[in-house]
């Protein structure tokens, strides 16, 4: 399979302050991915809307890998130079209004690298396309402001072949035939979101769907023609969905959820907002033991609680991503609705199991569980999420679960850190007519300690 032409359109709003500078943007992208034999490359364009909210003499973008062609400002051609993964567009800002124009190009890669990336499956006869930009590879797709602390509303557009099954982060919301062989797709607009929860896939899917509570679609979609995966797999969804919206009684805000097997990906797997993708996940249900059955589960219960903790809600800075990963591994087991007796047995073991590797690798790994920079391993994980769990120990369930819920309802669609956590935990130990011995000086102390 040929993508003969690959186009795309992204629009972005920001209500966000940004260093000072700037409060609003919004981002235009055309994109051209050319899949032809060996030419692995896209040309793009990107329109940024910028209000500053007091003067500059540069204006500075993050970009990685790309080749600026045309810079304009307001209409006017401009200087523009890529230095350092940056784009530096030189001028005598106001505090007002400007529009961006940035032409440019770029490299799809391969899964490993992440990006815009495609897959070869099918003994190379097959391929798709999908995006990875955890923790900043949005740079690498469009010149954008790649901060998770810096939230945007994204459109998208796209011409493709014929034939081909597409996803973004968003519903469908038109298609018009441009040639005998090739289509355009405009996607809705997003909710407020991170860059890098950004997320296109393109490829011949294998599509389940159904209508979850009459306000969410809810669609599993692989490349194996295997009825029995994806229904066992829908099971798995609607099950982490609904149990996730009792918990926090914070309804899923989009109208649809896509749980996507790309067969190959940097991670196991991605939470992009609407869009998850996973890493040759969905390839086997039949046969499998309780322990393998409930690993499957609980990845997609572990992405589906980052629809809260990483979308709804947002870390400010990549230091504190133990807060997405904390959260999502506590509520890996926490969203079960049923189980079986053996099912309850396995998910306790494994349960204990993970509080203790995490209290192993907090004593061992050489560095704190609050860092300086994105790092994902261990200690963000099991850690992270032991840390939680003894909260919740001490505070009981129920406050536990009250302190949740004011952290959502306050930094909806927004960004928070750990102070806010502690702070909503704060709320509900003094609002408490019951002492509660729970000192969150400590529990600071223990997240910033290296052992």
């Amino acid at each position: 399979m040929n993508f003969k032409a690959f186009f795309f359109l992204l629009l972005a709003n920001i209500v966000e302050c940004f260093d000072g500078e700037i409060l609003k943007y919004s981002l235009n992208i055309d994109l051209t991915p050319f899949y032809i034999d060996h030419e692995d490359i896209f040309n793009g364009h990107v329109g940024i809307h910028l209000k500053l909210n007091k003067p500059s003499s540069e204006l500075i973008l993050d970009a990685e890998n790309l080749k600026i062609s045309l810079v304009k400002v307001n209409n006017t051609v401009v200087k523009g130079s890529l230095k350092e993964k940056k784009v530096h567009i030189s001028g005598q800002f106001k505090n007002a209004d400007y529009f961006v124009d940035i032409g440019y190009s770029g490299i799809i890669n391969n899964h490993k690298t992440g990006g815009l990336y495609k897959v070869l499956y099918k003994k190379n006869t097959k391929a798709l396309l999908a995006t990875h930009l955890e923790p900043e590879k949005a740079r690498a797709v469009f010149p954008c402001f790649d901060d998770p602390n810096l939230k945007a509303k994204f459109q998208l557009s796209i011409t493709l072949p014929k034939g081909l099954t597409s996803f973004s982060n968003t519903e469908i919301l038109s298609r018009s035939t441009i040639s005998d062989r090739l289509e355009k797709v405009v996607f809705d607009e997003t909710l407020s979101m991170s860059t890098f929860l950004f997320a296109l896939v393109v490829g011949e899917f294998r599509v389940k769907e159904i209508k979850y509570k009459k306000r969410v679609d809810l669609r599993i979609a692989t490349v194996i023609e295997n009825k029995e995966l994806l229904d066992k797999v829908m099971g798995y969804a609607v099950d982490c969905l609904e149990s996730m919206e009792e918990y926090t009684q914070v309804e899923y805000p989009m109208n649809k959820l896509d749980h996507i097997d790309v067969l190959r990906m940097p991670t196991l797997a991605m939470q992009n907002f609407g869009l998850i993708t996973y890493s040759n996940s969905f390839g086997v249900t039949s046969d499998l033991e309780i322990k393998e059955e409930l690993e499957q589960r609980r990845l997609v219960c572990h992405e589906t609680a980052h629809q809260w903790f990483s979308n709804i809600i947002t870390t400010n800075d990549w230091g504190q991503i133990f807060l997405h990963e904390g959260f999502a591994t506590y509520f890996e087991d926490i969203v079960f609705k049923t189980s079986t007796n053996d099912e309850k047995i396995a998910l306790e073991t494994k349960r204990v199991q993970n509080f203790q590797e995490g209290i192993q690798e907090k004593l061992f790994n050489g560095h704190p569980i609050i860092s300086k920079k994105f790092v994902s391993d261990e200690t963000v994980y099991l850690s992270a999420g032991a840390v939680i769990q003894m909260v919740e120990n001490v505070i009981g369930r129920e406050k536990f679960r009250n302190s949740i819920q004011i952290l959502i309802e306050e930094h909806f669609l927004g960004n928070f850190d750990y102070n806010d956590v502690i702070n909503a935990f704060e709320k509900v130990r003094k609002s408490s007519k019951k002492v509660v011995f729970f000192d969150t000086n400590e529990v600071i102390a223990y997240l910033r300690a290296k052992e």
